[in-house]
This record gives structure tokens, sequence and C-alpha cells, in this order.
């Protein structure tokens, strides 16, 4: 599965009225990937490099017996990611 994502900063920077940004912050080196399926992890590959724009494009490599059931990816170390949910069948 050929997976990206974007925006993996150290933080947040807001910018005041006047357009000027309140703080500094900069891309994380790497992000851990983990997949889990009804609660446990079916795949995990740590060390994915990032991008000095905050971008990661990475190939997880799925397990055959995975069930129909939604699998869940996250990026569990990094602050403020959402999870995604997908589904898989088959084609």
């Amino acid at each position: 599965m050929e997976i990206s994502g974007t925006g993996f900063f150290d933080g947040c920077v807001d910018t005041s009225a006047n357009g000027t940004p309140q703080g500094v912050m900069s891309a994380h080196t790497t992000v851990a990937i983990v997949v889990t399926q009804d609660g446990s992890v079916v795949v995990e590959q740590g060390a994915v490099p990032v991008d000095p724009d905050g971008t990661f494009e990475t190939t997880l490599v799925l397990p055959e017996d995975l069930s129909s059931e939604p699998i869940t990816v996250t990026a569990p170390d990094v602050a403020g990611t959402e999870p995604l949910v997908l589904t898989i069948s088959a084609s």
C-alpha cells in the first residue's frame, strides 16, 4: 500500500494579525507508521524519512491474511495527527 502524509512538523506556527509568524517550526526527520486491525498491530514501519517540507511517502506491505474488518493507519509519535481508517476489499 502506498501512503503519504503532509504537515509533519514539530509544532504549529500561528501568525499574528499582521501575518508575522509567532514562532519557529521544523519538519520531523522521521515518522513511525502503525497499522492496526481489531486493536492488534499488523504492520509497524519506523523511521520513515520526512522531507524538509513536512511530507513523506512510503510503501507498506500488508499481510495477505487480513480480514475484511477496517484497518487503522496512525503516526502515534506525532501530536495532532488523525487516524486514517480504511476498508480493504479484494479486486
